[in-house]
């Protein structure tokens, strides 16, 4: 099986055009920026994804094989109902499971192209191992595409040992020899859905060639504070050839996000801060944080920071509980501070050890 990349990509369109999300009016481009603030993605189902030979491999073989063995054998050495089932379950999960796809390259012509508006959107680098650490509490599939002049065709030698993976990979990871240039690496999910993912994942932007230089402003400065590389799109003269050129965020933000409070807020400077374990579980839509602050804040502050967390890291789900210590705090010992929503339409419920609370 090929190995997954370090480094991969994700192409947006940042169009214009105006559809309506959950009753409200927004555009392509404010819909992909709020999943970039948010640290979301989206896995799509596989009927949505625009292959329509997604998915296609012949099982007709397997189920032929399984029958003449079981005749050999004996139905108590191996039962081909039993087998044809589950291969029948794994072909079902399939066509049920979320996808979300990503790019080998930030500079491939066609890529630009089909997936970002020609040159008018943005591409997305995500070191992948940090992408996909967010989900080791629930079963992903992770596999590198490869191409085909042929579909694939399930034998038992796939089934021995049975792994619903490497199954898995023959019918989701297969695709046409003409869709090679993507590169594409897949995480593969039990259901299409919208996801969290690590807010440090993201490591650049790289803007088209073709993109108004006032969207490009527009997307500097919301994600200003982050540590984030922003490029654009050159053109190699006299060659068909793009690369990626580093440019300079010119704009200055008033706190270093997901790292600090801001003055306005503490009123005693920018106070940072630590996360030291972020998780979720997405069967009951529940957040977990826990964060080491270099001093305490008020509970004004800490309300501020509540808000802060849920929108950007807990946007999707119903109840968080955040605990929150002190640098010098002992690990073991009592937090300092606690900022929970029982409730996410609700203000959150603080609670603070009041000997440590730095009353402003």
């Amino acid at each position: 099986m090929m190995k997954v990349p370090n480094y991969v990509y994700k192409y947006r369109s940042g169009n214009s055009d105006v559809f309506v999300d959950e009753t409200r009016t927004k555009t392509e481009l404010e819909r992909d920026l709020q999943s970039v603030e948010k640290n979301i993605l989206y896995a799509s189902r596989i009927g949505a994804l625009n292959d329509p030979n997604e998915g296609l491999v012949f099982s007709d073989k397997i189920k032929e094989e399984t029958i003449i063995l079981s005749k050999i054998l004996g139905t108590q050495k191996l039962d081909s109902n039993k087998l044809n089932s589950l291969i029948d379950e794994i072909i079902n999960l399939s066509k049920e499971a979320g996808i979300y796809s990503l790019a080998g390259s930030h500079s491939h012509e066609l890529l630009w192209a089909h997936y970002a508006n020609s040159h008018r959107g943005f591409c997305l680098e995500y070191d992948f191992d940090e992408l996909i650490n967010m989900y080791s509490n629930e079963e992903i599939f992770q596999m590198k595409v490869d191409y085909s002049l042929t579909p694939p065709e399930l034998s038992l030698s796939d089934t021995y040992p049975l792994k619903k993976e490497i199954l898995l990979k023959k019918m989701l990871g297969v695709k046409s020899k003409y869709w090679e240039y993507e590169g594409e690496t897949r995480i593969v999910f039990d259901k299409p859905y919208l996801k969290h993912y690590n807010p440090y994942a993201l490591k650049s932007i790289c803007f088209g060639l073709r993109m108004p230089f006032d969207t490009r402003e527009e997307i500097m400065k919301r994600l200003t504070g982050r540590d984030l590389k922003f490029y654009e799109i050159i053109q190699v003269p006299n060659t068909y050839t793009f690369e990626r050129k580093e440019i300079t965020n010119n704009y200055v933000a008033e706190f270093k996000h997901l790292k600090e409070i801001p003055n306005r807020i503490t009123g005693i400077g920018n106070v940072s801060f630590s996360i030291t374990k972020l998780k979720y579980d997405y069967f009951s839509k529940k957040g977990t944080l826990e964060t080491t602050f270099e001093k305490s804040v008020s509970e004004k502050a800490l309300k501020w920071f509540a808000h802060y967390m849920k929108e950007h890291l807990f946007s999707n789900t119903d109840k968080v509980f955040m605990m929150h210590r002190i640098d010098d705090e002992p690990k073991d010992g009592i937090c300092w501070a606690r900022t929970d929503y029982k409730n996410t339409t609700e203000d959150p419920i603080i609670q603070v050890n009041d000997y440590r609370l730095n009353c402003i």
